[in-house]
């Protein structure tokens, strides 16, 4: 059970989300992680249970993941009034978002904005305790001073800190009038590492922090790699803005819903897209400079006949299998110019297995292999244990200039 179940399922049993405050209401959801089990979401039980209640309606916005595919897929909570219309909603469950948020006071105006007076608002928020513990792609964190100061005026209701003081559960009551929030309020900045004001800019912190256009497109066609999934788009324009302007071909294995496809061909408008998926139902995403073949990358022959292609950025995004990253990646690398780029992506398969049950099917597993490729580049010599994939691993670090590692996906540059 995920920590935000578990808060949630303590709030209705102790009775602080009762019945007379859900029924007749309508009721926003908002959650951008997928936080059920046994491919059950819990977004969805928590919408059963509050109909159940007697809310009027419950209407869930994703900012990522399942519950948030499609047109209706919430980016920034800033974008809340044009995906909700005008009619405020007597209640909102607030269970990621703020945290993300560019502007965490531009937020609380916007919940304001859509929210009845004398509406609930319940908000759970990740702690600046939860930096040590788990690497979230956060602007901001929040302490019960930061949280209240935030929805100043509002009543609240209850605050709840989580027993190991990682996560706050709270109810605010909506004011008639919405004052703005205190001048001085402080809120704690994951870039900073600090608490610090919320002016203009101050989300945007770090060595990436100019790399924003690839960034903007990924959250417009409602890719897993922008911030609100994986985050690894500005890291992206950094490493393949020289291919901007440049003819070429980009292949991408697994297609999914077909946003990526998208993204790659407005960021490179001379380029050549072509995705790969096992799904018949992704051919409808071919499109100008798109195109889309259907091919099952656990076969060999169909990895090969790719190469036709001539990549010169390859991305794999397909399945995430052990041996199918592998094999992807020893049989299509080969076929990439000097300067070429390897993209291999997800790695949380092999590094937290437990998590990933089922894609543990090879010997060794893909990040083994980037690690002892690192090892051959680096070394600048073969290497000479006997292990699986020796000769791969030689063959690839012996033509390649550099290897980089970011969160969950590594990236060669090929010699």
């Amino acid at each position: 059970m995920s920590i935000y179940e578990a808060l949630v399922n303590h709030i209705f049993q102790k009775g602080r989300v009762r019945r007379p405050m859900i029924a007749g209401k309508r009721v926003l959801l908002v959650s951008s992680l997928l936080l059920g089990s046994s491919g059950m979401f819990f977004e969805r039980r928590l919408q059963q249970a509050l109909l159940a209640q007697g809310a009027a309606s419950c209407q869930i916005l994703g900012q990522f993941g399942k519950a948030g595919e499609g047109p209706d897929a919430l980016g920034d909570l800033t974008t809340l009034p044009q995906l909700v219309g005008e009619e405020p909603f007597g209640m909102i469950f607030l269970l990621e978002g703020l945290e993300k948020a560019e502007s965490v006071l531009g937020a609380a105006q916007t919940l304001a904005a859509v929210l009845e007076p004398g509406g609930r608002l319940f908000c759970l928020a990740r702690t600046p305790v939860l930096r040590t513990m788990v690497y979230y792609d956060d602007y901001w964190r929040f302490d019960p001073e930061s949280l209240r100061g935030l929805f100043a005026g509002w009543t609240a209701d209850w605050l709840l800190e989580e027993q190991s003081h990682c996560y706050l559960a709270a109810c605010f009551v909506r004011p008639e009038t919405v004052s703005a929030a205190p001048a001085g309020l402080l809120v704690y900045s994951c870039r900073a590492q600090a608490k610090i004001a919320d002016v203009p800019g101050s989300f945007n912190q770090g060595y990436f922090r100019n790399f924003r256009e690839l960034e903007a497109m990924g959250r417009r066609y409602q890719t897993d790699k922008s911030l609100y999934g994986h985050n690894y788009l500005d890291k992206y324009e950094f490493l393949l803005g020289q291919f901007r302007q440049q003819a070429f071909t980009l292949l991408e294995l697994g297609v999914f819903h077909g946003g990526s496809e998208q993204m790659w061909r407005e960021f490179f408008p001379k380029a050549q897209i072509v995705g790969v998926d096992i799904d018949e139902h992704c051919a409808q995403y071919a499109g100008d400079r798109i195109a889309i073949r259907i091919l099952d990358l656990a076969k060999p022959e169909n990895l090969e006949a790719l190469k036709a292609v001539q990549p010169s950025i390859i991305v794999d995004d397909a399945s995430h299998l052990w041996s199918h990253q592998l094999l992807a990646l020893t049989q299509l690398y080969p076929c990439l110019p000097p300067g070429g780029v390897y993209i291999l992506e997800d790695m949380e398969t092999s590094l937290n297995p437990a998590e990933y049950p089922g894609y543990d099917d090879c010997t060794i597993n893909p990040y083994e292999v980037c690690q002892e490729i690192s090892r051959v580049v680096s070394s600048k010599k073969p290497f000479t244990a006997d292990i699986p994939y020796r000769d791969e691993i030689n063959a690839i670090g012996m033509h390649t200039d550099m290897v980089c590692l970011i969160k969950s996906s590594c990236i060669f540059i090929k010699r």
